[in-house]
This record gives C-alpha cells, sequence and structure tokens, in this order.
C-alpha cells in the first residue's frame, strides 16, 4: 500500500511540474516526443518494456522533461513489478530481460 501512495505522489508531482514547463504532448505510436529522447530511453521505451508497460505509463514517460525523471520512473516502474520486494533483487525484471534476451539470441 505504501508503495502505491509513493507512487501516487511521484505521478503528481511529476506531472504537475511538467504540465506548469510545457504544453501537453499527443502521444501515439512513435510521436514526436519520442524520438527527443536519448537512445538509450528510445530503446527501453521501444525494445525493453514495450509489450509491459501500460498506455499511460508511456504518456507519463513522455511527458518527463529531464533524465533524472526519466530514471526515477524506470526505477519505481519495475519496484512496482517487483513480486518480492523483501530480497534486493527485482525477480520479476530479472525474468523479464531473461526472456527478452533468449528472444533476442
Amino acid at each position: 500500500m505504501r508503495r502505491i501512495y509513493l507512487l501516487l505522489a511521484l505521478a503528481v508531482l511529476m506531472s504537475s511540474s511538467v504540465a506548469a514547463q510545457q504544453p501537453a504532448r499527443k502521444v501515439s505510436g512513435n510521436s514526436p516526443a519520442q524520438f527527443d529522447l536519448k537512445p538509450v530511453y528510445q530503446r527501453w521505451l521501444g525494445e525493453d518494456v514495450a509489450y509491459i508497460i501500460t498506455p499511460e505509463e508511456k504518456r507519463a514517460f513522455l511527458m518527463l522533461s529531464s533524465d533524472d525523471q526519466r530514471e526515477q520512473f524506470i526505477d519505481v516502474f519495475w519496484r512496482r513489478r517487483d513480486t518480492n520486494p523483501a530480497t534486493s533483487e527485482n525477480e520479476y525484471r530479472a525474468e523479464h530481460y531473461a526472456q527478452l534476451f533468449s528472444t533476442w539470441h
């Protein structure tokens, strides 16, 4: 429950600061907002999590205005999916990348 409140607070903070700084961007498919990203973030969004990120999460990610905000988002993204937060390893993330890498090779 604490993680949900943390995520909601982070989303509100990010959306309010982004909304104050930028006009709204329309996000669909490969939007211009996606091409403003560094290649590492384009790859994360378009390849690494393309099949598990929700449309709302993708929109929120594309509205972020700094790499620091993007790194925080990615951290929260994986923590929300962690199947066993009591361990130091995020088993969901590890399994996701293991499956992703096995399809590439």
